[in-house]
């Protein structure tokens, strides 16, 4: 079982991942800083470039708001992108019976609609 320390870090490394944003760029750096420290001043990236720094965030979910000079993470915006995205997603459950998923010709229905 996770502490809450591993919890965090294994949520900030599925953003980041999540993201698609290249490691050691101006991007993928200035999301690692809004994960760490919870906001981000315009002149980390310049306006335009947080215009579109603000389109990965909504990509991938992550709830944020405006600030004087900023943007910052809304409060438990990384609990509910954990919630959401880590600890609700699970396999889809695959039906075995044939009876649930048949194909023409195959199964049950074979022998039913055949009648040689």
């Amino acid at each position: 079982m996770e502490n809450e320390v591993q919890k965090a870090n294994t949520v900030d490394a599925h953003i980041l991942e999540a993201s698609g944003l290249v490691k050691d760029k101006r991007g993928y750096n200035a999301l690692l800083n809004l994960l760490q420290n919870g906001l981000l001043m315009f002149e980390r990236l310049g306006i335009e470039d947080t215009s579109k720094f603000i389109k990965v965030l909504d990509k991938i979910g992550l709830e944020w708001r405006f600030i004087t000079d900023g943007i910052e993470l809304k409060e438990n915006a990384k609990s509910m992108y954990y919630i959401r995205e880590i600890y609700n997603k699970q396999e889809s459950h695959k039906p075995t019976s044939k009876l649930r998923n048949y194909k023409e010709g195959e199964g049950w229905v074979k022998t039913r609609n055949n009648q040689d």
